[in-house]
């Protein structure tokens, strides 16, 4: 139930249906792997994208001083 719930609130975001059909063309034309692809479009969650400004943890860096 939440998984779904999360699936379709990401999907919906504006930037994310923007970025979805070039992934999905990008990995059937094998210019692009599956985690790849899955990676940029989770990076639209720290980037903040359409959906709000970019979050204050989005910028800092974690205990280990990696960027997060």
């Amino acid at each position: 139930m939440i998984d779904d719930g999360l699936k379709r609130h990401f999907l919906a975001r504006p930037d994310v249906a923007r970025l979805v059909p070039e992934m999905e063309a990008a990995v059937a034309g094998a210019k692009l792997t599956v985690t790849e692809a899955a990676r940029r479009l989770l990076g639209l969650l720290d980037e903040g994208g359409d959906s709000g400004a970019r979050s204050a943890a989005g910028s800092r860096r974690n205990v280990l001083g990696r960027r997060r």
